[in-house]
């Protein structure tokens, strides 16, 4: 799940206070309560320009957005060292402090002078966890963040199809050794779970781009037991290889099914959206 290249050359020609906006519309989905401090305001003086807080109003984590309109140099390096002094003076501690820049540091020498200035944050006792986030970097902790919530989307979705499956059927299981066979007609050894596990675990397990992406529908009469198999399914892959989502396609575009980048944009949308109707999925 790379940041798109379309996202990395916003981050790069990005600056000023539209640098700390984007840095917000960014990050506000992996920290919930991600507050844009005002111009000039308590916080701003504080040398922090984005912030979450707990419900007294005590800092939790602090960002520090630089958004350069040139190549990082001299310059920019004083720009950066002045902010960290301001919030070193302050001495506000919180949790957690990152230094977020949209340009590639390529000098050693100014990379890690400036790691050891915001290091001197942490030394102080003033944050638990430190950063600086450069262009690349932070493109890396986007991309990291984005999988962790993404599993955690699927994750809750799975467990509200199986909650409300569960009651409305008053109990969950799954009969393994149901007969079933494959489009040939060949009887499927060991019942559909069994084939499904190990096809989706041969393919997830394997080299990336040795083996080619498969596609399996599962038909059966009402009351055979689909539901059932894909959640018994779910449990199945999540503790060995792969992460199955359940998505609503009776709401996907007419192109998702002819488009790969659409049927993937698609899913995505579907995790996102709240409240979904689970019976069509």
């Amino acid at each position: 799940m790379a940041v798109p290249d379309q996202v990395r050359y916003e981050i790069r020609s990005t600056s000023g206070r539209a640098f700390e906006h984007l840095c917000h519309d960014l990050l506000h989905w992996f920290y919930p309560g991600l507050l844009e401090v005002r111009a000039m305001g308590l916080i701003d003086k504080l040398g922090v320009d984005l912030c979450t807080m707990n419900d007294e109003g005590v800092l939790i984590d602090a960002f520090q957005c630089k958004g350069f309109e040139h190549e990082f140099g001299a310059s920019q390096l004083a720009q950066c060292t002045e902010s960290i002094d301001t919030f070193l003076r302050k001495a506000v501690r919180v949790a957690s402090y990152k230094l977020i820049i949209n340009r590639s540091i390529v000098d050693p020498e100014m990379r890690s002078s400036l790691e050891r200035a915001v290091n001197a944050i942490q030394a102080s006792g003033l944050a638990k966890s430190v950063e600086v986030l450069w262009l690349d970097k932070f493109c890396s902790v986007l991309e990291e963040l984005g999988k962790a919530w993404c599993k955690q989307a699927i994750f809750r979705r799975f467990e509200a199809l199986r909650a409300t499956y569960a009651e409305a059927m008053d109990w969950l299981f799954y009969v393994a050794n149901v007969p079933a066979h494959s489009d040939n007609g060949a009887s499927l050894a060991g019942g559909p779970l069994t084939f499904l596990t190990t096809k989706i675990g041969d393919w997830a397990e394997g080299p990336p781009g040795s083996r080619p992406m498969r596609r399996y529908f599962v038909v059966s009469e009402f009351g055979f037991g689909k539901t059932s198999l894909l959640l018994t399914l779910f449990s199945a892959l999540r503790d060995k290889v792969a992460y199955p989502i359940f998505a609503p396609i009776t709401q996907f575009s007419q192109d998702a099914f002819t488009k790969e980048k659409m049927f993937v944009l698609n899913i995505l949308e579907s995790l996102l959206e709240q409240g979904h109707d689970d019976r069509t999925i």
